[in-house]
């Protein structure tokens, strides 16, 4: 060995923008506790300044409520219930609705 290591990124899932850090998995579990979500996951995404991205997969009663009421009312009352557990900053400015969460081999 030659004594160099390489990081590869915090396992709690925890990432920084603008000097905060902001915890994925309980902004996925905020997102959850709402009938509307059965799967949440948030990461980054890195476009002119970094910030966040959902891909969400909707229960039945989202799916409903995305008929009745659109895409655009449901994304801001997801974002409306998500500012009641974070900062501005880290509410999702992208919003994907999935049949299901793409999965790689790992899992």
């Amino acid at each position: 060995a030659d004594g160099r290591f390489e990081l590869l990124g915090r396992l709690d899932r925890i990432v920084k923008l603008e000097e905060k850090r902001i915890s994925l998995p309980m902004l996925e579990h905020a997102l959850m506790a709402l009938a509307w979500v059965a799967e949440a996951r948030l990461g980054v995404v890195q476009e002119n300044r970094a910030s966040l991205g959902a891909l969400l997969v909707l229960s039945e009663r989202g799916m409903h409520a995305l008929r009745n009421q659109g895409r655009r009312s449901l994304t801001q009352a997801l974002r409306q219930h998500l500012s009641q557990h974070c900062e501005t900053l880290a509410l999702p400015r992208r919003w994907r609705l999935l049949r299901q969460l793409p999965l790689n081999a790992q899992g």
